[in-house]
């Protein structure tokens, strides 16, 4: 396992394009299987979806478990560690002008089969864009919008943690 500090972390969001992102939303195909994150806070709302593998995400006193074919929804702002197993996953970075709902810090839930498809879909859409797509902001607000709607049905995939 490769553990990140903080200097590394924040290195890598920078090469995500995270902070500089003029889109309302872009995919990322996550690459860095076991690798832990270090804390961390971001400006957009992530939703990290595990195609095949786990990874945990911790929040607070709460350490949060991805198994395969569940998402995550981690809200803008949420300080947050994450640790990366054997992970073939991607994940989706909204702007939060995009959400127009109060969303929880973080969410687990069941991925149904119209969200494996649409983040599979959605990785196409990096944070430079390479043209012009009329596409993109009406299918990142539908995922959205569609997230809210499952998240009512988040799972209990949570379990204490120390800081």
């Amino acid at each position: 396992m490769k553990s990140l500090n903080q200097q590394q972390t924040l290195a890598q969001i920078e090469q995500i394009g995270l902070e500089r992102v003029s889109q309302p939303a872009f995919g990322y195909l996550d690459v860095a299987a076991n690798t832990r994150y270090d804390w961390h806070q971001h400006s957009c709302h992530q939703l990290m979806y595990s195609f095949q593998g786990s990874a945990q995400v911790e929040v607070g006193c709460r350490r949060y478990l991805l198994p395969p074919q569940r998402a995550a929804w981690i809200s803008a702002g949420t300080l947050h560690r994450t640790t990366i197993g054997d992970l073939a996953g991607a994940s989706i970075y909204f702007q939060p002008t995009l959400v127009s709902w109060t969303v929880e810090p973080i969410s687990v839930f069941a991925a149904q089969p119209l969200l494996r498809a649409m983040v599979r879909e959605a990785v196409r859409w990096e944070s430079a864009p390479i043209y012009a797509d009329d596409l993109r902001e009406p299918f990142f607000r539908t995922l959205t919008l569609l997230c809210r709607d499952w998240m009512r049905q988040s799972d209990p995939f949570w379990l204490p943690s120390t800081n």
